[in-house]
């Protein structure tokens, strides 16, 4: 059944790796072992070299680490990993947002930074800034956890330097975020997400727990790519018509309904390096507002 669902949307092998990581692995524990990982994306078309050959990536990329025991091969989350993962657990899992102060933060690339500019901006827009200029972005409430992680990772000589105040003027501010962000085409991505995904939503509550998991898979591997281009911005910044609050609200409505046979699959079928993985973390029922089932 998986492999039927997932023809008409093909995926790369390394996303969807680090989708399955972020939101099956990292709460409990962050470690699987090699054969679970290529049971579980099988499912989904990709075969034994694909799934070698993305594992390879993101161990190059320090998203991941592998060691073995004797014949069998884990994978694991690398600090990196594991700091972006948060991030972007903090985003996709999200509840919808409360009301906004009328703050902004802008962010102010460093002159030394210029020669790696894109390394900066790149971190900063996964966070959800919107680029105004060559070296400046703004978020109207970026996630100080976050950032504070951002900036770790950063070189010193290429953090930006970060200023918040309240704008003076709301015309103005309504014309930087037409500038910053492109909210007409995340609008049509959040229309197409909530088409593609009602007919799963018919039938979450009868699938088997095989079945359940590939669809939790597709559902947060789709809202993903969304919800990490959704600049999480306050209603008072967006059209009256937003559809983001819908998709969101549908998301985790599904995301519940699948989420125990799921984790039962999980719980009989995945090991890492001691034995069978630990229970999720209490922070997984928290994700979407706490609006999730065991």
């Amino acid at each position: 059944m998986m492999r039927k669902m997932t023809a008409r949307t093909p995926v790369r092998a390394g996303s969807l790796v680090v989708t399955l990581f972020g939101d099956l692995i990292a709460p409990r524990g962050g470690e699987v072992a090699y054969s679970g990982l290529a049971r579980i994306l099988a499912g989904f078309g990709i075969n034994d070299s694909q799934l070698r050959t993305a594992l390879s990536r993101l161990v190059a990329e320090e998203w991941l680490v592998s060691t073995r025991r004797g014949r069998n091969a884990f994978y694991s989350l690398s600090q990196t990993g594991r700091h972006r993962t948060a991030e972007a657990e903090a985003r996709i899992y999200a509840a919808e947002p409360g009301p906004w102060n009328g703050h902004w933060c802008v962010a102010l690339l460093p002159p030394s930074a210029a020669g790696t500019r894109d390394a900066v901006r790149r971190p900063l827009s996964w966070l959800g800034f919107g680029s105004i200029g060559p070296q400046t972005l703004i978020h109207p409430r970026p996630d100080p956890a976050a950032i504070a992680s951002l900036l770790d990772d950063l070189p010193q000589d290429c953090r930006p330097l970060l200023v918040n105040g309240a704008a003076m003027q709301a015309r103005a501010a309504r014309a930087l975020v037409r500038q910053g962000w492109d909210l007409d085409a995340l609008g049509r991505g959040y229309r197409d997400f909530l088409r593609a995904f009602e007919p799963l939503a018919r039938r979450a509550h009868t699938l088997p727990p095989g079945d359940a998991l590939a669809g939790r898979l597709r559902l947060v591997h789709a809202f993903r790519r969304l919800a990490l281009r959704d600049p999480g911005l306050p209603a008072e910044l967006l059209p009256r018509d937003w559809v983001g609050g819908k998709a969101r609200r549908f998301a985790a409505g599904l995301y519940s309904r699948l989420r125990p046979a799921s984790e039962a699959w999980i719980d009989a079928n995945l090991v890492n390096s001691k034995g069978k993985l630990p229970p999720p973390a209490a922070t997984a029922r928290r994700r979407f507002g706490g609006n999730v089932s065991r």
